[in-house]
Parts: C-alpha cells; structure tokens; sequence
C-alpha cells in the first residue's frame, strides 16, 4: 500500500500542524526517529477524509438563532438599564451559538486528522482549530480485536479484548473516514499475527 505525499496545501498545512510527516514511498520516515521504538516501521499512513453531511431541516433550526439575535439587538438598543443590556448580550450570544451548525464543526475537526500504522503500533495525530496538536498511539497486541465499520467512507475500530456476539462492546480508538480501510484491516490482522 502506497503512501502519497501530500497534494494540496492543505494537506501539507494539516500534517504539519498535526506534528505528522508525510512519507512518500521510497523514503525514510524523517521526524518519526523520537517516536518509534528501535526497529519499529510504519506500514501505512493516511488523512481521515470525512463527509459533510447536514441534518434534515437543518434551514429551520436557524430559525431559532436569528430570532434570539432580534430581541437581544432589540433589547440593547432600547435599553436604559445595565441589566437590559446584559441580557441583550446573553441572547444574542446564545443566537450566534444557535447558528453554528456543529456538523460543519465536527466535519473541519476530522479533516485535520492524520493516522499511521506501524509494525506495533497505531497512531493519531490531531491538530484543533485552534491550532493545539495531539498525538496517541495504542499498541497492537493478540488481546487487541479490530472491526471494519462499512460506512461512507469506512472506519476500523479497536477494541479491548475479544468481540463477543451479542454483547456491545465499547472501542478505545478509530481510523475514521479513511478510504482504504478495507486494506488497512487486512494490515492490522497481519501485524497481530506476526506480533503473537
């Protein structure tokens, strides 16, 4: 599986924010010699590529907001009193809140998600809007169980322990939204069995 480099600026701009470094097939992994253990590789590498999608109505949920923003400005502007006008503030405050559509926050979150898979270990690399960056890693053990997730575009879950049927069973990391997540299934089970 082949590793590209990235495209597009912003892909540059969000592994760099993230403290990722993209590798491109052929060369070492420059910047990952602090992170991996001595003899450790990376495998696979890849952004998390999720879909917006607003919820139905999403138009008339603004309804509320705009209408907070009305009174609030309403209440400030003919106000005499420091009270009046605080609440003015507080509502329209809260209307601006009403507004944001948190799909679209979650969706810019995603965007900004790196993941690399190493011969023993998985990672995450995250940077926030605000530009804070975040790295995880969980090792890849024989008590470690991973299910495909088949939505669009698919995720890999793992778990703690074994899956068993019929019971829900609570998962500790995602890949989320990656597109080749079938083949990084397959890795994640070929790197347990040469782990055990």
């Amino acid at each position: 599986m082949k590793t590209e480099a990235p495209s597009t600026y912003r892909e540059k701009y969000a592994a760099e924010a993230a403290g990722a470094v993209i590798q491109s097939a052929g060369y070492d992994t420059p910047g990952w010699d602090a992170i991996l253990d001595e003899g450790e590789e990376l495998q696979w590498q890849g952004w998390s590529q999720p879909k917006l999608s607003l919820p139905k109505g999403w138009i008339f949920r603004l309804i509320p907001g705009l209408v907070l923003i009305a009174v609030g400005a309403a209440g400030i502007a003919g106000g005499s009193g420091w009270g009046l006008r605080l609440t003015g503030g507080i509502m329209i405050a809260l209307g601006i809140l009403a507004l944001i559509p948190w799909r679209l926050v979650r969706f810019l979150r995603k965007r900004r998600v790196f993941y690399s898979l190493s011969d023993r270990r998985a990672f995450r690399a995250s940077a926030s809007l605000l530009g804070k960056r975040k790295m995880m890693s969980w090792p890849i053990t024989a008590d470690t169980s991973f299910r495909l997730i088949r939505d669009d575009p698919p995720s890999v879950r793992f778990y703690e322990g074994r899956l068993e049927s019929g019971r829900r069973p609570r998962y500790h990391a995602v890949f989320e939204a990656i597109p080749d997540a079938a083949e990084v299934y397959k890795l994640l089970l070929r790197i347990q069995k040469d782990a055990a």
